[in-house]
């Protein structure tokens, strides 16, 4: 029997998490998808891969610990051959994709592999049966050495490297993917948010020239069914949100509109379809910056499908002030749109900092919503709700048939004052 080396503490983890990511094992997930496993010897492979890059970067040339390394490695990419004959790895940030099975972004090193090959501008990698060591050694050493000094990312030149017959990279293709008003040089170097927009424009649109957010979007919706590849746009999303948090620049300004016009452009199913291939912590940490970055109607579209997703509980009134929130941030007078923005913003970002509860539906997380509805009026006019009499405010809210914050307020006045009885004869009197 053939002997295989056994399996250091890393790629334990390879397989542990997985197999943990597999399940969904997340109780306040539990329409979760399952996703697929990589297969043992492919996890072993991929961790062997980080492993011996990680070494060619470190030690010098003829140490032994390369030799080791390139040994173990070469041994796990023949055992794959010899099944398969031949290896696919699309990349993304933080993702690799093989067999429709995405990685698992928290294994440091199949993530530090992802990153790696995505900083080489490097799309995909497809390995045949038949490749020489010598080519074995030219890509390690391509991919070891830092793309921003010397030859410069691998994605650029391997086209023109003709020895390759066995190896086909495909490069993230700057050059042909073009914002509406401009063309990417590659020559400039693209900034990393572009980067990203541009590698899940070309995840979702292959060779297309255009990388419009409608097209983009359009594309995604039409992958209905694969776990790996929406867990991959889902790392995009999250990267740029990321990316464009805290700056301020021509260029962010344009991916945070570009990424706001692509959630806008969701189907709401294929929005949650999207965060239900990630786990909580993912979607509450991407909806928490997308909270901050994106256009408001793009945040509340977002929150109303995280919340979906993450079984979470939003009451219909908090719901409708974040509405009136975002137009008010988007067709007021502009000095009410700031305080409607930051008004938005501010109660999104606390609500989903309170989905940590285990009970989506305590007495305080109801509360808590209560409050942040009543605390803040929508009108931003110059008069003072206080001066308002709120028994008016009340006949006003029931004759029309509304229930607003501020009818809510004036409730809540009455009753501070005494004066329940009143408000039920009121209510008692509605149409």
């Amino acid at each position: 029997m053939e002997d295989v080396p056994r399996l250091n503490p890393a790629e334990s983890a390879v397989e542990h998490t997985t197999s943990k990511a597999a399940a969904g094992a997340d109780p306040r997930m539990g329409r979760r998808r399952k996703a697929a496993v990589l297969p043992r010897e492919v996890a072993e492979f991929l961790v062997e891969f980080s492993i011996v890059l990680n070494h060619r970067s470190m030690y010098p040339d003829g140490h032994p610990q390369l030799q080791h390394a390139a040994e173990r490695f070469v041994h796990r990419l023949e055992g794959l051959l010899a099944s398969r004959r031949t290896l696919s790895l699309g990349v993304a940030y933080r993702h690799l994709l093989i067999d429709n099975v995405a990685t698992d972004p928290g294994n440091a090193l199949l993530r530090d592999l992802a990153t790696r090959l995505h900083r080489h501008q490097v799309a995909s990698l497809q390995i045949t049966a038949g490749i020489s060591l010598g080519e074995i050694d030219d890509l390690l050493g391509a991919l070891a050495a830092d793309p921003t000094r010397g030859q410069g990312p691998l994605g650029r030149r391997a086209a023109g490297i003709a020895h390759w017959s066995h190896l086909t990279v495909t490069a993230i293709d700057y050059g042909r993917l073009a914002f509406e008003d401009e063309l990417l040089n590659p020559a400039d170097g693209p900034q990393t948010g572009d980067q990203l927009w541009m590698g899940l424009a070309q995840l979702a649109l292959g060779t297309a020239e255009s990388a419009d957010s409608p097209a983009v979007a359009q594309a995604i919706e039409s992958q209905t069914g694969e776990v790996a590849y929406d867990r991959v746009v889902l790392d995009y999303l999250s990267r740029i949100a990321e990316e464009v948090s805290g700056r301020v620049s021509p260029a962010e300004d344009r991916l945070r509109q570009r990424v706001s016009s692509l959630i806008a452009s969701f189907d709401p199913k294929t929005l949650r379809r999207l965060l239900e291939a990630g786990a909580s912590q993912e979607v509450r940490d991407f909806t928490l910056n997308s909270s901050q970055v994106l256009a408001v109607d793009a945040v509340v579209q977002l929150l109303e499908a995280a919340a979906d997703v993450s079984q979470q509980t939003i009451s219909h009134h908090l719901l409708r002030m974040l509405h009136k929130l975002a137009h008010h941030a988007q067709h007021a007078a502009p000095e009410q749109r700031n305080e409607a923005d930051g008004a938005l913003r501010q109660n999104v970002a606390r609500l989903v900092a309170g989905w940590q509860l285990a009970d989506p539906n305590p007495s305080g997380y109801t509360a808590m919503l209560d409050h942040m509805v009543r605390e803040r009026s929508l009108d931003f006019s110059a008069t003072s709700s206080a001066e308002a009499d709120p028994e008016i405010i009340l006949q006003m809210g029931v004759e029309v048939g509304s229930c607003g914050p501020r009818v809510l307020n004036a409730i809540d006045r009455l009753v501070a004052r005494g004066r329940m009885e009143r408000v039920l004869q009121i209510l008692r009197a509605a149409p």
